[in-house]
């Protein structure tokens, strides 16, 4: 897997893009000609990292820039955590609030918070435990 990333990393370093947009178009029309699904941005940075120690490529702090998956979220000093109960019943019949089986309602599975919800069965000590160590990569990745 570590291979892939560092193929489809290095397919993007030689596209040089200038945007977070190009960044991304460059990523969407590599993977689908690879045929696989799109890294995330934290994968990619790992990538970029392994690639750095092999030297292999080159520090680019624009690069690392565009690795950055919306840093404007926390700007503030201020990071939403969000962890959703297990599953209950719900009285309401509203036509257009989602009901999967295994989330709660008006959630999906699809979503970020949901699927890393159902991943840790609802527990809300691993969901904050999980995602406080996600912020917690991330912030190292930004002051890097």
């Amino acid at each position: 897997m570590n291979n892939e990333l560092e193929k489809i990393l290095l397919e993007i370093i030689s596209q040089h893009p200038k945007t977070k947009d190009d960044f991304n178009d460059a990523r969407r029309r590599i993977c689908g000609k690879m045929k696989t699904v799109q890294p995330s941005n934290m994968k990619l940075f790992t990538a970029y990292q392994n690639l750095l120690k092999k030297k292999s490529t080159k520090p680019d702090k624009h690069l690392e820039l565009l690795l950055r998956k919306a840093d404007i979220r926390s700007m503030s000093g201020v990071a939403i955590i969000t962890s959703l109960i297990k599953p209950y019943t719900c009285p309401g019949q509203c036509i257009y609030c989602p009901t999967e089986v295994k989330m709660p309602k008006s959630y999906l599975a699809t979503e970020p918070a949901a699927a890393r919800a159902l991943a840790l069965a609802f527990s809300p000590y691993r969901q904050m435990q999980m995602r406080l160590e996600m912020l917690e990569k991330t912030a190292t990745q930004q002051t890097k």
